[in-house]
């Protein structure tokens, strides 16, 4: 699965940014900011990890709508 740099989801723009050292520092390897429509991941994760955490704040961002 190619991780895309933004997603629609409702009628907002999700903007997706991979953010370095967000499990060392946040205990967290993906966040999804709704004030912000971003969607943080961290990339020293596993790519199968990566896209797990993509759906799973994808659904986050459902569920606000």
């Amino acid at each position: 699965m190619n991780i895309p740099r933004k997603v629609k989801i409702g009628p907002h723009i999700y903007k997706v940014e991979f953010k370095k050292y967000m499990s060392r520092d946040h205990d967290s390897v993906g966040v999804s900011v709704h004030e912000g429509t971003i969607i943080h991941l961290d990339p020293d994760i596993s790519l199968t990890q990566i896209e797990d955490t993509f759906l799973h704040e994808v659904l986050h961002c459902m569920d606000q709508q």
